[in-house]
């Protein structure tokens, strides 16, 4: 459900630069797919990038104790900003290989993590899912 607080496992790889988004497959040889993941991280990264200010905006003026507390939602954006930031940089050196017909690159590393709807886990490369 998505009023359903997340899990410790959750936050931990939303801020884990080796997830990756459902669908999204580093191996892939098209360069359609990699200007689309490049799109898509360009996208987060903007929304978190919002968020961040947006945050910092509402913090002004609050008391020292909800600071504290609203400091951990923004150590948390700033760390999927990150991991966005690192995915976006993937998929920009991705274009630029393929775009120069250099299609050939290694298996995906097994250490990546497919962050699945739910926050269940899937193979790095798997099919996208259904919706």
């Amino acid at each position: 459900m998505p009023d359903d607080p997340p899990s410790l496992r959750e936050l931990q790889r939303a801020k884990d630069e080796r997830t990756l988004l459902p669908g999204e497959d580093p191996s892939s040889t098209y360069l359609e797919d990699a200007l689309h993941w490049l799109r898509v991280y360009e996208e987060l990264i903007t929304v978190k990038a919002s968020l961040l200010d947006r945050t910092a905006d509402a913090l002004e003026g609050l008391t020292d104790d909800a600071c504290e507390d609203l400091d951990v939602d923004q150590r948390l954006l700033r760390a999927q900003a990150a991991r966005y930031k690192s995915r976006q940089r993937y998929w920009l050196h991705r274009v630029t290989e393929l775009a120069n017909g250099r299609s050939k690159t290694s298996p995906p590393d097994s250490h990546l993590h497919v962050l699945a709807a739910g926050g269940g886990d899937g193979a790095p490369g798997g099919s996208p899912p259904d919706g």
